[in-house]
């Protein structure tokens, strides 16, 4: 076995299919399943290579480490596992509901009342485009959407003119 190749591990079907991470070393393959996570079989496991269209799987083609590496990789049942711990009712439940949907929902009605399209006569006036960006910045810290660091990009918009129609989009059709 070379590294990228695709196996199944015959003993265990519900597996699936499964990258090969180092090949052997010291009697040992490591060896990432799409279904199970990372594991670390002795060489004399009993896998099968597999080529061809069977050899593909999104788990694995799509696979993006992240900085703790397979560490930090959760299989789908695992994070379905998570999510319904925590949301018991899932995606229609109470908590759900109260913890993640309203917050979002209510930031969305924030946007359509102070970004409305009808509220700006011409976003390209310093005045528009300030009152733009103010609205945004009140949307954004109405939700969790965006990560803390691109917000404080957008904090100082209607202090900078050229920031503030970059940002909110002023300039996407028209230069300042």
């Amino acid at each position: 076995m070379t590294r990228d190749d695709r196996v199944k591990h015959l003993g265990a079907p519900d597996w699936g299919i499964g990258g090969v991470l180092e090949p052997e070393k010291d009697g040992k393959i490591k060896i990432f399943f799409a279904k199970a996570g990372l594991k670390v079989l002795t060489a004399t496991a009993p896998l099968s290579r597999v080529t061809g269209p069977e050899a593909s799987d999104p788990a694995l083609d799509n696979l993006l480490l992240g900085p703790k590496g397979l560490d930090s990789y959760r299989t789908l049942s695992e994070l379905k596992k998570s999510f319904l711990k925590q949301f018991p009712d899932g995606f229609h439940g109470s908590s759900y509901q109260e913890k993640e949907r309203d917050y979002k929902v209510d930031a969305y009605r924030l946007a359509s009342k102070l970004l409305a399209r009808d509220k700006f006569k011409n976003p390209l006036t310093s005045d528009d485009c300030d009152r733009m960006c103010e609205g945004a910045k009140r949307v954004l810290q109405a939700t969790n959407l965006v990560f803390p660091n691109e917000k404080i990009k957008i904090s100082g918009c209607p202090r900078i003119r050229k920031a503030s129609a970059t940002i909110c989009g002023c300039s996407l059709r028209h230069p300042v």
